[in-house]
């Protein structure tokens, strides 16, 4: 039972990881799009393209690896501070929260912290 757990977590956390490199990477593209008037435009984009290949090449190579030792940890520190179940839950609700508030300012220039109204409705 144990084993499921964190293969679980560990699946719950590579999610996050993609998603949080994928949203970098629109928010690297929204910052390339609004530097397209300051300079030569050939230049950012190839400086954009090397922002993105390098996250990618991170994210590819280390997310494995890195989601099994943080999922560990991550199962750690939830059961001493929340208790098992409960602070699981809670964390990865938080955490998937930041990356939903993260995208809806990337794709809606909103900040949900900001008007967390916006979020409730």
């Amino acid at each position: 039972m144990v084993r499921f757990k964190y293969r679980f977590i560990n699946f719950v956390l590579t999610c996050i990881v993609i998603l949080a490199a994928d949203l970098l990477i629109v928010l690297i593209n929204k910052k390339v799009m609004s530097l397209g008037k300051l300079g030569d435009r050939r230049l950012i984009v190839l400086a954009g393209m090397i922002f993105v290949l390098a996250i990618f090449y991170f994210v590819v190579k280390w997310v494995s690896r890195f989601s099994e030792w943080f999922a560990e940890k991550f199962v750690h520190v939830t059961r001493v501070y929340l208790g098992r179940v409960l602070g699981l839950y809670i964390s990865v609700a938080v955490l998937l929260l930041l990356i939903f508030a993260g995208y809806y300012y990337a794709w809606f220039d909103v900040n949900l912290f900001v008007n967390p109204g916006l979020l409730l409705k």
